[in-house]
């Protein structure tokens, strides 16, 4: 089961093949990134944070290259059981009808696979 720093560790996973791959894409290593909205934080800097914009339900990873009339890729990292919180459903299905694609990767080879697909979808 992957949870908090397995789950961290296989989204680590992920941007170390970005760093290499990105390359052969023909993209920069800024166009896959982390957003830090998650995660267990003393209660000031939580405070801080939220007050500088972070949000509730924001995907883990974003990609942002457009591909046909998509905008990008967001992808949220989950352990194999975990579920996509109610806010991260909201999220969710606000990108989709934005014009992103939006995916849920219980595993790094998950992730990269999905990656992987949109990039190979036509421009």
């Amino acid at each position: 089961m992957m949870t908090g720093r397995l789950e961290e560790g296989e989204q680590r996973a992920v941007i170390d093949w970005w760093a290499y791959r990105c390359k052969q894409h023909g993209l920069p290593e800024f166009t896959l990134f982390h957003v830090p909205n998650g995660g267990l934080r003393h209660k000031s800097t939580a405070g801080r944070l939220k007050s500088q914009g972070v949000r509730r339900g924001i995907p883990d990873l974003l990609l942002m290259v457009p591909r046909g009339h998509l905008h990008g890729l967001a992808i949220e990292m989950k352990s194999e059981r975990g579920r996509p919180t109610d806010a991260q459903l909201i999220v969710h299905a606000w990108m989709l009808a934005a014009g992103w694609r939006v995916e849920v990767c219980y595993s790094a080879d998950a992730a990269i696979n999905a990656i992987t697909s949109y990039l190979s979808a036509s421009t």
